[in-house]
């Protein structure tokens, strides 16, 4: 019995030895963990401080940096770094209405688009375009009628006849957007025009700036500026189911388009210029206290209609 309880006690000295050699080799595993991720997390450490010194001496790396590109890049552009870019509103868009004195029912288009402006006054710009001569004989436009071989496919849009309207658009773009959505949309662009206009002869400066954060609705694309002039309260007869005998006589057409100042796609525009027309009006017979200037930036390519404006000529 001696003897077995001798290696009973030395087979237990053993097995104890052996478990605080097992739990110290643990111990010194995780120690080296610890101390791999510690000099580790040290070399990152030191990485960002040396990206933030550079960030504030020089600008040569780190978010800083970042902003100093975009600076650099947008001045090589004529633009800002978006820090100084203005803040996009809600968009401004436009209704392309191409109507007709003889078409009975397109009063009722042309209602629901005032409706529509009026619900988004300073966000909603209607234009109508009376685009056939034995349809509109008193207020036909020939520039009208271009527009309409564009907007007016029927492989597109699936109509050539009247009421007919688009949104942004006076060629293959499709704008499925409801009206809201349209609207809360940011702004690509900011415009800024200053005219004159005197007599018949207008004289204007034009700017399109980038909005922040706007760069790639805008990249690798080209555009042109167009510029209309319309007209609201011109008197003259008017299909109309509503009225007696479906004819209005005096029926005040609003909005209406009197013609293109600078062409009819406009002229090539880059973003951020200046650009400056003087010119006459279309008509010599506008009324200028009823009259507007549409500015737009259009895709050069698909005539999509990327931001617009609406002033009144008589200010």
């Amino acid at each position: 019995m001696t003897l077995l309880k001798k290696s009973l006690f030395l087979f237990s000295i053993l097995l104890i030895l052996g478990v605080s050699s097992c739990g110290k080799s643990h111990s010194e595993d995780v120690k080296k963990k610890n101390d791999n991720t510690e000099i580790k997390a040290d070399d990152n450490g030191s990485d960002d401080n040396n990206d933030d010194d550079n960030n504030g001496e020089g600008g040569n790396g780190g978010d800083d940096n970042n902003g100093e590109g975009d600076n650099s890049g947008d001045d090589n552009n004529g633009e800002d770094d978006n820090n100084n870019l203005p803040q996009p509103t809600k968009s401004t868009f436009i209704a392309f209405d191409f109507t007709a004195q003889y078409c009975i029912y397109c009063p009722n288009m042309t209602r629901q688009l005032l409706t529509n402006k009026k619900k988004y006054p300073n966000n909603f710009i209607l234009v109508a375009l009376h685009s056939r001569k034995k349809d509109s004989p008193h207020i036909y436009q020939e520039e009208a009628k271009k527009y309409h071989k564009y907007l007016l496919d029927v492989k597109t849009f699936g109509q050539d006849g009247f009421p007919a309207f688009t949104y942004n658009s006076l060629g293959t773009h499709k704008d499925d957007r409801g009206l809201k959505e349209m609207v809360d949309t940011p702004s690509a662009l900011q415009l800024n025009s200053d005219f004159k206009c005197n007599n018949n002869e207008i004289d204007i400066t034009f700017k399109g700036v980038l909005c922040a954060e706007q760069e790639n609705r805008i990249k690798d694309k080209k555009f042109t500026t167009l510029m209309w002039i319309t007209e609201s309260d011109v008197i003259a007869m008017q299909a109309d189911n509503t009225a007696k005998g479906g004819w209005n006589m005096k029926y005040k057409h609003e909005y209406l388009f009197r013609g293109s100042l600078n062409g009819l796609w406009g002229v090539d525009y880059k973003i951020g210029d200046t650009y400056k027309l003087k010119t006459q009006l279309p008509n010599t017979n506008i009324k200028v206290e009823n009259a507007y200037l549409v500015v737009m930036v259009l895709n050069k390519e698909t005539k999509e209609v990327i931001a617009a404006k609406e002033y009144p000529l008589r200010k």
